[in-house]
């Protein structure tokens, strides 16, 4: 589920985070990659819904609905074959936006620069996932802010109701367990 794979992530940044940050700076590579795989799952997760069309793309929300409507009269119907996760840029909106209060909660809280934060480290992440035969090298002082707002943002989505219905106890435990490893990391950065 999006939560499980929320939680995993989560564990291996907390398990990748110290040594990024103390010991060997390529290793930020993995944690870029499983910080934004982590949100995009919270957020999958949070905004889904009963139907499981909320993070979506507008086109295909409809093109669900209509076939919910469609399967009540024929049972010829067919689901739509096709669906993609709206971008992370209106995912983030749709969590931000109090009109999903009956969806998921309380919504998503982040200044401007949080948001900007997350979504470069998407971009980062979009250019580490899509290999191209040339040379890159990242520029490290930021991303413990970068990260840090996007495990803010997982953290309020993990408080969600929604968020944690489709988890075990243990997974709840490893999730609460790998914030706290994550927040200790960044105390130990501030001194």
């Amino acid at each position: 589920t999006p939560e499980r794979l929320a939680v995993e992530c989560t564990h291996r940044v907390a398990t990748e985070l110290d040594d990024a940050v103390h010991r060997n700076s390529m290793r930020w590579w993995f944690v870029i990659t499983d910080v934004e795989q982590a949100i995009t799952s919270a957020l999958v997760a949070a905004l889904s819904g009963t139907a499981e069309i909320g993070a979506l793309r507008k086109e295909d929300q409809i093109a669900w609905l209509n076939y919910f409507e469609d399967s009540r009269t024929d049972k010829n119907a067919r689901p739509p074959e096709k669906q993609k996760l709206a971008t992370l840029r209106e995912l983030i909106a749709r969590a931000k936006d109090p009109e999903n209060l009956n969806r998921m909660g309380p919504p998503l809280l982040l200044n401007e620069k949080q948001e900007s934060d997350i979504l470069r480290v998407h971009d980062f992440r979009n250019d580490l996932l899509h290999v191209k035969p040339v040379s890159w090298s990242l520029e490290i002082t930021g991303l413990p802010r970068m990260v840090g707002a996007v495990i803010e943002a997982i953290q309020q989505l993990f408080d969600l109701p929604r968020f944690r219905l489709h988890l075990e106890e243990e997974d709840i435990e490893r999730m609460q367990t790998s914030l706290k490893s994550i927040e200790k990391t960044f105390e130990r950065m501030q001194k």
